[in-house]
């Protein structure tokens, strides 16, 4: 039995905030995942090699001289937004005096991309105020970017990762069928047959079974094709898409050809869409009939913007 693959059935999914969820558990050496800091390792590694300005970080940790946290879900407030970071990795001294800062963009949707966010979530950790730890110290040199995604050819996922326009950053991948690339799924396996080999200290049965399960949900459900079978659901190409603000929460409303209108959260999940859509043209004090259409009251809203010339429409031709 696969969870990984059970929980993805149906109309269910594995969230963006689940998928970063596991990351963040195996990369913090303290979790009783039976693998100790190896996956960390193995991780700054796999960024070193892509970009050797995180060597001073593999470094560190390979020495095992530090101190680390990890956190999930780490809001920043920044132009009075919140930004939440998907995953964030502080690395201390041994005398927790923080030395590095890596934050995580996780993607596994192509629809989840947007140009800004990787920059915006960038400038709030190095610019912003994260309420709940103490202001940040670190100059900008040591803040380091890292971009997960599926291996994609995407212009949308890739104007994401080039508009942050810094050296420190890296783009890594969950999967990929390029074989000498380091990915996640690749990472995992590594660590299987380094216990496999006893070149690590053994994993209980349970958690090797679980390790092999997310693996191979990686490859499979993350590879072009189980991709394109999730796409199915979507009719037709995107016309036309914007970012919305509904109650403080920012969603993406889009526009297919076929006429159908859906509304996704920050996650790049699908959410329902009628009851949201009315809760904007309510804040924004506009005309609708209640008992419109999901598809009447999407049009209403794109109609609002090119009249208000909202700044975050995209058209696609």
């Amino acid at each position: 039995m696969n969870i990984f693959n059970i929980l993805n059935k149906g109309k269910s999914s594995l969230p963006e905030t689940s998928m970063s969820a596991v990351i963040g558990y195996l990369l913090n050496p303290s979790n009783e995942h039976g693998i100790s800091d190896e996956f960390l390792k193995m991780f700054f590694y796999a960024v070193s090699q892509e970009n050797t300005l995180f060597n001073p970080i593999y470094e560190k940790i390979n020495s095992g001289l530090y101190n680390i946290q990890v956190d999930l879900e780490v809001r920043y407030k920044h132009n009075r937004k919140d930004n939440d970071i998907d995953i964030e990795i502080k690395v201390f001294d041994r005398n927790w005096d923080e030395e590095f800062k890596v934050i995580i963009e996780n993607k596994i949707k192509d629809g989840a991309a947007n140009d800004m966010q990787l920059f915006n979530y960038y400038e709030a950790v190095v610019n912003g105020k994260n309420l709940e730890s103490e202001e940040n110290t670190l100059d900008k040199d040591k803040i380091f970017a890292v971009f997960l995604t599926h291996d994609t050819d995407s212009t949308k996922i890739k104007s994401e990762y080039d508009t942050l326009e810094i050296s420190n950053k890296c783009w890594l991948n969950w999967n990929s069928i390029d074989n000498q690339k380091l990915t996640i799924s690749k990472m995992i396996k590594n660590i299987l047959q380094k216990e496999h080999e006893a070149s690590i200290s053994p994993i209980n049965e349970y958690r090797r079974h679980t390790f092999k399960a997310f693996a191979y949900y990686i490859d499979r459900m993350l590879s072009k094709q189980e991709r394109s079978k999730l796409r199915k659901g979507d009719i037709g190409d995107v016309k036309k898409e914007a970012l919305i603000m509904i109650v403080n929460e920012e969603y993406k409303i889009i526009l297919r050809d076929s006429g159908q209108i859906q509304l996704e959260n920050e996650q790049g999940e699908k959410v329902e869409a009628r009851q949201l859509l009315i809760k904007y043209l309510e804040q924004e004090k506009q005309d609708f009939r209640e008992n419109g259409s999901t598809r009447q009251f999407g049009n209403a809203i794109f109609n609002y913007l090119d009249l208000i010339n909202h700044e975050n429409v995209v058209i696609y031709k």
